[in-house]
């Protein structure tokens, strides 16, 4: 039932661009902007620069560098903008996004898949 996946508390991010669309299936078009702004507010939240933190581990080649973790943090925003230009109505637009987020992070699993539906 899209009503009940619209009640409760989401962090800013990839839940609001569903339930964005879950709104504009319900008709409910005047309150599809609120989604579309705590979706912009997840990626300037990705985008903000993070402080540098001395990972003590790095030099042993773990998964989880400083560089790594900006690497999924661009990645992980570019879907999101993916995702703002499709709520937006722009699918050239998304599909290239969703192409840049897979070449900066290939296992982006969801990328691909909105990329594969174009």
């Amino acid at each position: 039932d899209l009503e009940k996946a619209l009640k409760g508390w989401v962090a800013p991010g990839e839940m609001n661009y569903y339930r964005f669309r879950a709104l504009s299936e319900l008709g409910k078009t005047g309150e599809t902007a609120a989604q579309l702004e705590e979706l912009k507010k997840g990626i300037a939240t990705l985008e903000k620069p993070q402080p540098q933190v001395i990972d003590a581990y790095a030099k042993f080649g773990g998964a989880n560098t400083p560089a790594e973790r900006v690497g999924h943090r661009t990645a992980q925003a570019l879907y999101l903008r993916g995702l703002a230009a499709l709520a937006e109505g722009k699918p050239s637009e998304a599909k290239e996004l969703f192409g840049r987020a897979l070449k900066e992070r290939p296992s982006l699993i969801w990328a691909k898949a909105m990329a594969d539906t174009f």
